[in-house]
């Protein structure tokens, strides 16, 4: 749906705002429904196949009258989704996107097609008759003050009784429609109803459906995001719960946990389960609209199924072709491709999956949409800014090239376009918060500007503040080297200043490398800090860790020692071994954890504690959630792995890891498991531990099944 909302809004910057917006509502008395049900005494809603199905017909005919018949001039695009009311009554709005000369830009031209007041019954008597068989009850263009008209400002909270406008306006002071005071009055069970209480309607659709058609005259945009509002208020739900029948047992008292008998569930209605089952389609639109994908130099996304074999998989022409490749080609192939832009391509190309190649349009019309990347992306997210004014290019450099200048990166290719704003307002913040604020504050104000994805140009405001940025850095120079009168170069200064702002980013999963053309310190990761997940994990104290050791350890049963040797004895031979640790609770499970936690600690090596819950790993020093450690995807699935690639620092953490502890075992799902076993197969696969279960890797698992 979110998909959907973007193409409404390609067409819509194609073709101007839409024109009408209609609602279509089922009538649950149409005579193709009554007449088959009165015969054998039932209800509509005893047969919803038949509602779904009569108002699929009335729907489809409402169509061919609005987009081929143009009873409501010529349309260009249409765009439409199908609700269903929680009674069950299917709905649908529509939006028409009308040709320019069929416009209606005055009052008098929406007058002739949209009705806000009660019929002449001696002019108009059938229209008049159906008015006021439906007034209250009936699904027609007439309604009592509700919801619908309330959110229209139709009803008669907004307009008085003594009202006397001729023409209703909008906010924006535009025209809508007609709605006199001087009106026929139909009086309902007591209560007389007037022009303040109709929904705007066209006559002529009226008499024929004989259904509630709300037709309003829109000139915005803002219209589509009310096709698909449930992008943000969700599907609708519903609360149930599971009540066990009476036991015949006499017993007074039962135990009732209400929250497993609770159930949050979707609401699918006997209407639209109908319709979803009929395969009926649940949105529509015309023209198609393109979603033009594009991708980085080796950085395509490939899909393939898990019985495929990875050599024929790369070896495909999806891998070695894509759309973006191939339309690079044809601009070389076609002089008319050259002056279009890549989202503009498909207009007059199409593009064939089976050759992966790009032919001339022969007939039909379709608009082409760039795919939305967030601005986090980085190099994709400029990429994406540049093809859209980019005309004609060959490859990657063509893209980045603005007049006759050739630039390194999409991001300055951007910035001389005109699309970037040159950051001085982030240069003027540094500078303002020097007033005050420590250089550890600056540093860490510089790595949130980073991490906000914010920024266009991270190397000038690294160029223009650096200096704010080191303040500080020189005076611990001289403090660890004991000398006041020490003096460094600038660019060892630079380089320091680089080593704290590197630190920060780690501490966020991030890194330097993701913010280029900002420098990096050199030889930093061997030289200075190394893996900083593996540093972290090898700064405990090793005389205090070799104290709490030895008071663990002599306080041992005889079981517990037995146990430790034997986890310990695999852990020397690193040949891998899995262990569960059974036991009641309040029996030393976590005392343990903890002996073998700090008999590793005290030599200097890697022993990783986590836990299922985060309540549990606050039980052990250093202790994480086994989600928050390896990166376990949620929801884990059958074939998933951990988010962590072969290279990053997490991997090389998992590779010096001796011992992993993992407490609350069977609280996890089985899948969270299978798929640690297979991330860390991967990870060890240079080590010849592809096939080894867990790697090769020492495991525990600890817990209690009651």
């Amino acid at each position: 749906m979110d998909q959907l909302y973007f193409d409404g809004m390609a067409i819509s910057s194609r073709l101007g705002f839409p024109g009408l917006f209609i609602t279509f509502t089922c009538n649950p008395n149409w005579p193709e429904i009554t007449r088959l049900l009165s015969s054998k005494n039932l209800e509509p809603h005893d047969r919803p196949d038949i509602v779904a199905k009569v108002f699929n017909i009335k729907f489809k005919e409402l169509m061919v009258d609005l987009t081929k018949k143009h009873i409501l001039g010529k349309v260009m695009a249409f765009m439409y989704t199908i609700e269903f009311q929680k009674r069950g009554l299917p709905h649908a709005h529509i939006l028409i996107f009308l040709h320019p000369q069929s416009k209606y830009p005055t009052p008098s031209d929406i007058d002739n097609i949209i009705c806000a007041e009660i019929p002449d019954p001696e002019i108009h008597p059938a229209l008049y008759a159906l008015v006021k068989s439906h007034m209250i009850h009936g699904p027609c263009g007439l309604s009592r003050p509700d919801s619908r008209c309330m959110r229209n400002r139709q009803c008669s909270k907004y307009y008085p009784k003594n009202f006397i406008e001729d023409t209703v306006v909008n906010a924006k002071g535009y025209p809508l429609y007609r709605r006199r005071s001087h009106t026929h009055v139909i009086t309902k069970n007591n209560i007389k109803l007037d022009n303040r209480n109709v929904v705007p309607y066209n006559t002529r659709l009226l008499l024929k459906y004989q259904a509630h058609i709300n037709m309003q005259w829109c000139n915005q945009c803002t219209s589509i995001k009310y096709l698909f509002k449930y992008i943000h208020k969700g599907y609708n739900r519903i609360g149930a719960s599971v009540v066990a029948s009476k036991s015949n047992t006499g017993l007074q008292h039962e135990c009732v946990d209400e929250i497993k008998q609770y159930l949050d569930c979707r609401y699918v209605s006997p209407s639209e389960a109908c319709w979803r089952i009929f395969s009926y389609k649940v949105h529509g639109r015309k023209p198609a609209v393109e979603r033009m994908f594009f991708h980085l130099i080796g950085e395509k996304a490939i899909y393939y199924k898990d019985c495929e074999q990875m050599d024929h998989v790369l070896e495909s022409a999806s891998v070695t072709e894509s759309m973006f490749t191939s339309w690079l080609v044809a601009n070389a192939t076609y002089a008319e491709a050259r002056s279009l832009t890549y989202g503009e391509f498909v207009t007059k190309f199409v593009y064939v999956k089976r050759n992966g190649m790009w032919k001339p349009r022969k007939r039909g019309f379709t608009i082409g949409r760039l795919v939305w990347v967030p601005p986090t992306t980085g190099k994709l997210f400029y990429l994406r800014m540049m093809l859209t004014v980019a005309k004609g290019p060959t490859c990657y450099e063509d893209i980045r090239r603005v007049g006759e200048t050739q630039y390194d990166t999409f991001r300055e290719a951007s910035f001389a376009m005109g699309f970037l704003y040159d950051d001085r307002e982030y240069i003027c913040a540094l500078k303002e918060a020097s007033a005050w604020g420590t250089s550890h504050y600056l540093r860490k104000l510089f790595v949130v500007m980073l991490l906000s994805g914010a920024v266009n140009r991270p190397a000038h405001v690294w160029k223009e503040s650096w200096i704010l940025l080191s303040d500080g850095l020189l005076y611990e120079q001289k403090q660890i080297a004991n000398n006041p009168d020490l003096t460094l170069p600038d660019d060892a200064i630079q380089q320091l200043t680089l080593i704290e702002i590197e630190k920060m980013l780690q501490l966020n999963h991030r890194t330097l490398h993701d913010f280029k053309p900002i420098p990096y310190p050199n030889d930093y990761v061997i030289q200075q800090l190394g893996n900083r997940l593996i540093y972290d994990e090898r700064q405990y104290n090793i005389q205090d860790m070799k104290a709490e050791f030895d008071n663990l350890f002599k306080c041992l049963t005889d079981e517990q020692r037995k146990i430790f040797d034997q986890i310990m004895d695999a852990v020397n031979k690193q040949q891998g071994g899995v262990f569960f640790l059974h036991s009641y609770g309040g029996t030393g499970k976590t005392y343990m954890w903890r002996t073998l936690a700090s008999a590793l600690r005290s030599k200097h090596e890697i022993c990783l504690t986590v836990a299922t819950s985060g309540i549990a790993s606050l039980l052990f020093l250093g202790g994480r959630t086994a989600h928050s450690k390896f990166k376990l995807p949620v929801p884990c699935l059958e074939n998933s792995i951990c988010k962590i690639n072969f290279n990053d620092p997490s991997a090389g953490l998992l590779r010096e890891a001796k011992l992993i502890i993992w407490d609350e075992a069977p609280m996890a799902q089985k899948y969270c498991f299978e798929t640690l076993d297979r991330t860390l197969k991967d990870v060890m696969s240079n080590y010849g531990n592809s096939e080894t279960i867990f790697g090769g890797k020492v495991v525990i698992f600890g817990g209690e099944f009651r």
